[in-house]
This record gives C-alpha cells, sequence and structure tokens, in this order.
C-alpha cells in the first residue's frame, strides 16, 4: 500500500515474507502485484510460492442461503419454511 505521500515504502523482500506467510497458512491460490511492485518482488514473489502448496478450497454446502433482517439458510433438515413479504396496500391504488 502506498504511504500517505503516495510513495511505496515495502520492499521486494518484506512483501515476499508476508506472501510466505500467508502461503504457508493456505490463505490463497492467486497471487501477484499491483502498483509499486517491480520486477524484483514479481521475481521473490515467484521464488516464494514455486514450493507452496495451493489453498483446497473447502466443498460448498448444499443449502439455500438468504438474507433479511438476519440470515437465513434452507437445507434438508429444514421444516416447513414461510417466508412473507410486507406490503403497503395504501400507497398504490393499482396495488391495492
Amino acid at each position: 500500500m502506498p504511504n500517505q505521500f503516495g510513495e511505496y515504502d515495502q520492499s521486494a523482500s518484506e512483501m515476499a515474507e508476508i506472501i510466505k506467510q500467508f502461503g504457508e497458512e493456505g490463505l490463497f491460490n492467486i497471487v501477484g502485484g499491483c502498483c509499486g511492485t517491480t520486477p524484483l518482488h514479481i521475481k521473490l514473489i515467484k521464488e516464494i510460492v514455486t514450493n507452496l502448496t495451493p489453498r483446497v478450497i473447502p466443498p460448498s454446502p448444499r443449502s439455500m442461503l438468504l438474507s433479511g433482517l438476519e440470515p437465513l439458510e434452507i437445507n434438508s433438515d429444514s421444516l416447513f419454511i414461510n417466508i412473507g413479504e410486507r406490503t403497503n396496500v395504501t400507497g398504490s391504488a393499482v396495488f391495492r
């Protein structure tokens, strides 16, 4: 990230060390650079990630996830679910 003057203070070796920690913890599958990244940054990133195992993506749950005022998960263990919607019939003659 740039500092308050728009300059990039993090060295390539500092960035590589942080990426190494993230990679060893299995936090990413894709990594790269952005503004301020130099060819040395990319070289060190490549050296770090070459021997790391990609993150294993966990299986997605087989359920319907809804959100409103509170989250709602509907799956095969759910019983009858009644979903209603508030309406304002006084606001629209056509709707009424």
